[in-house]
């Protein structure tokens, strides 16, 4: 079973395979960022919206520009329990967020690279006698 069982459906894929398949395994070449916080956290998004917000809002009030403890304490020690791996997943993201932004620009670079050289080859077997 993947890890990631909602993000790894075919219906979830963005691979653009020749043939219209999905890759094998999840994530793949065509997934932006790799890093293991990020895509649990997109796995979480997908599976549970609200849990997802809110351990952000709790994130957010705890290590945001305005820091409270106030949302925290409102929760139960059992709740606590449940958010506070969650709230250090999003820390953990905010604290790598230049790199995996770099991963996004990266990709996207290559992504691009792909489509023009997937044109090109498409051009030169549509009009050979222009190239």
């Amino acid at each position: 079973m993947s890890l990631y069982p909602h993000l790894s459906q075919p219906g979830e894929r963005l691979c653009n395979n020749p043939d219209g398949s999905v890759c094998p395994t999840y994530p793949c070449i065509h997934v932006a960022c790799h890093d293991p916080d990020w895509l649990e956290d997109l796995e979480e998004l997908a599976a549970d919206q609200e849990s997802n917000k809110m351990a952000w809002d709790l994130y957010k009030s705890m290590y945001g520009k305005f820091r409270s403890t106030g949302p925290k304490d409102k929760l139960s020690a059992e709740k606590w329990d449940f958010f506070r791996p969650k709230v250090e997943r999003c820390r953990r993201i905010r604290d790598k967020w230049d790199q995996i932004n770099q991963d996004f620009v990266a990709h996207a670079e290559y992504t691009r690279a792909q489509y023009m050289e997937e044109q090109e080859k498409r051009l030169r077997r549509n009009i050979p006698s222009l190239l």
